[in-house]
């Protein structure tokens, strides 16, 4: 209900100061139903022949999940309701993404990732608020020895930021002693960036390679190490949450390399209605930069990130 109102031009603003105590309330309520979602089996091969359905990120047999209704209707309901709610949050946030990073929205965080296998929008809700925004992201080029500052809003999903980054960094001058971009030209078509940054449509037909990998910033475990095929625990994956990159002191970090292998990455952005943007704001000076690699190479790293939510 509340996603269409804000479809039909509702002031989103005013929806999620409704909205934002009525999903604190529903996760409250559903906490129960989460555990007992928790407990049922995912679809296995026979069941996949039959009807299925998402239930936040597990695929659960559709047969499975009419006896858990019977059994226990209330549960299923206060998930229902979870559900409605976080939907209409989602449609509202995307339309307002300045409200995505108060409090009261962040508060919502820690309780959805509790809740997001057994809720389909309170999984992609999560999700929404790990968006980066206004964010300063720091791209290291071990190699050149060189580095870049982004500014990044709005990226929700591998595509984004790899498609994204591509044309900012394609972007980059040439100096005197680097003639050539840190990642390969040309950027990547407008019909791709138009998906990318919300110009466009949700989705578009076909794949986009990206011509680099982007690694954490804990792959550099020795100054003058290049990060390669064998560091594929530290890579930034296809299916990886802008998040899954660590931050070092106040940016988050990229480091470019390649994995050996080409990752064909579906053309499509997480949320339809949220702008996104990554921008060249300088380039680092050549100091700082090796100041960076040899505080990478030195400083214990954050762990492997919890996939699809990573690190603040």
């Amino acid at each position: 209900m509340g996603g269409c109102l804000v479809e039909e031009g509702a002031d989103p603003d005013v929806l999620v100061k409704a909205l934002v105590p009525r999903v604190n309330e529903a996760l409250t309520v559903a906490a129960r139903a989460c555990e007992a979602v928790a407990g049922l089996a995912e679809a296995d091969e026979e069941d996949e022949r039959e009807a299925t359905l998402t239930i936040g990120d597990r695929l659960i047999s559709a047969r499975e999940w009419e006896a858990f209704v019977d059994k226990d209707p209330s549960s299923a309901q206060s998930l229902l309701a979870l559900d409605n709610f976080c939907q209409a949050l989602i449609a509202a946030l995307t339309r307002l993404p300045d409200t995505l990073k108060s409090s009261a929205v962040q508060a919502l965080a820690v309780p959805l990732v509790q809740v997001s296998h057994a809720s389909h929008f309170a999984h992609f809700l999560s999700r929404l608020l790990r968006v980066p925004m206004n964010e300063e992201w720091f791209i290291i080029d071990p190699k050149a020895r060189r580095g870049f500052a982004l500014e990044v809003s709005g990226v929700a999903n591998a595509f984004q930021v790899y498609a994204l980054v591509h044309a900012a960094l394609c972007g980059a001058p040439n100096s005197l002693t680097h003639w050539a971009p840190p990642v390969p030209r040309p950027a990547p078509p407008a019909a791709v960036l138009d998906v990318a940054n919300g110009r466009g449509p949700q989705e578009a037909p076909g794949s986009y390679v990206p011509p680099f990998t982007l690694f954490r910033w804990t792959v550099i475990t020795e100054v003058g190490r290049l990060p390669g095929s064998g560091d594929y625990r530290e890579w930034y994956s296809n299916s990886a949450v802008p998040a899954e990159l660590a931050r070092f002191g106040d940016a988050r970090i990229g480091v470019l390399g390649h994995l050996g292998i080409n990752m064909e990455l579906g053309i499509a952005r997480e949320f339809s209605a949220l702008a996104a943007s990554v921008k060249l704001t300088r380039e680092l000076q050549r100091r700082h930069v090796v100041e960076l690699l040899h505080g990478f190479s030195s400083t214990p790293g954050p762990g492997h990130p919890v996939p699809g939510v990573g690190w603040p």
